[in-house]
């Protein structure tokens, strides 16, 4: 006798929801096919979060136009988020960092050697990350805040506080600013190594910018810095909304990869109980981590899922993940429960944390960010 959970997963694969499916046949299958396959490890650095794919390294090209708009400079396209119904920075400041589903500026890519973008409101700090085409490797980080304390310094390269700088007075845009020089703290992955330089500045009165990168030349980093545009919104964006969960809850971050590896890569929210008990839901181009193999063991809104519990292990305690593939190498996932930005773990049940799955609905698409609802707004 076949379970629910089987005949669920069993529909999932029957093409055109037609003819029988072999469901114990389907299970020893599901199990030999989930040891024999071979995940990349990716990391998607906004949260500490370990993004895991079966792709190749190729980037996919991207069309300009219609709702599945991008930009092009001298390093190739970039999808764009749709904009916001809200003024950019420049004309409201107070309002920056104050609205996680909003990002108050944007970059001009048209003169970087960019590909890619991770767009990331957190904690009160708008920032986007900006690569080329190196794997996992960053060549601009923008960040904007009305809390210069916020302002995250060099996170990739983690440099001592006693590590020497060089320090010179630029002008950013008719704006003073400082540029520091780490001659030390190198990228780690292009060839040849090449140091770090970070340009501080404030965009306008009552807001603080930083944009580090990897270069030899201060005038490269101004100039960077310069393509920081304030005149635009843009929203937070991903195919999923969150539907009347049983437990409201309100978004406190959010996260958008646009040309990592895929034109789009993941969305992903952080949303709060009204107790402080937050959970990461995300839906993207996701693996299993730790070299797992899918074992669905719940259902989530019909879908066979796969519920992992991390007790025991001093990384990751009481940590519970719900796995929950969509289609096409898609994957809906939640994890939880957390308080402090995941630095401190709260005990989660099933149930908890399965009616924050339950609640997520996916789509329309999977290619057209300029037609996704806002994350969970």
């Amino acid at each position: 006798m076949s379970t629910d959970l089987e005949e669920a997963l069993a529909e999932c694969m029957r093409p055109h929801g037609e003819g029988a499916v072999d469901v114990a046949a389907l299970r020893t299958t599901a199990v030999a096919r989930g040891r024999s396959a071979k995940r990349l490890r990716t990391t998607v650095a906004v949260s500490g979060l370990a993004v895991l794919t079966a792709a190749t390294l190729g980037i996919v090209p991207v069309l300009r136009g219609g709702d599945g708009a991008s930009v092009a400079g001298p390093g190739g396209r970039i999808l764009t988020l749709p904009p916001a119904d809200a003024p950019g920075a420049a004309a409201a400041p107070q309002t920056v960092g104050t609205d996680p589903t909003v990002f108050h500026f944007d970059v001009d890519v048209t003169t970087l050697t960019a590909n890619g973008a991770m767009w990331s409101t957190r904690d009160g700090v708008e920032s986007v990350r900006m690569w080329s085409s190196e794997f996992d490797h960053f060549d601009y980080e923008y960040q904007l805040t009305r809390d210069k304390s916020k302002l995250e310094i060099l996170p990739r390269a983690e440099p001592a506080e006693d590590q020497p700088a060089d320090t010179q007075a630029v002008t950013v845009n008719g704006r003073p600013g400082t540029a520091r020089f780490w001659p030390e703290i190198k990228s780690v992955n292009k060839v040849p190594d090449v140091p770090t330089w970070t340009v501080d500045w404030q965009p306008a009165d009552g807001l603080f910018a930083r944009l580090q990168l990897f270069t030899t030349d201060v005038g490269v980093a101004v100039a960077a810095a310069e393509q920081m545009l304030l005149d635009r919104s843009q929203r937070c964006v991903g195919p999923m909304r969150l539907v009347d969960p049983a437990t409201p809850v309100t978004v406190v971050s959010c996260f958008v990869d646009f040309g990592h590896i895929f034109p789009w890569t993941v969305s992903e929210v952080m949303v709060e109980t009204a107790d402080g008990v937050r959970y990461r839901v995300g839906v993207g181009h996701y693996g299993l981590l730790d070299d797992q193999q899918f074992i669905p063991n719940q259902l989530v809104a019909g879908r066979p899922a796969m519920l992992t519990r991390y007790e025991g292990r001093t990384d990751r305690p009481n940590d519970v993940n719900v796995w929950v593939p969509i289609t096409n190498g898609i994957t809906l996932t939640v994890s939880g429960g957390y308080r402090d930005s995941e630095v401190t773990p709260v005990p989660t049940t099933d149930a908890e944390i399965l009616a924050i799955a339950g609640a997520v609905r996916i789509g329309p698409n999977f290619s057209r960010p300029h037609t996704w609802p806002t994350v969970m707004g």
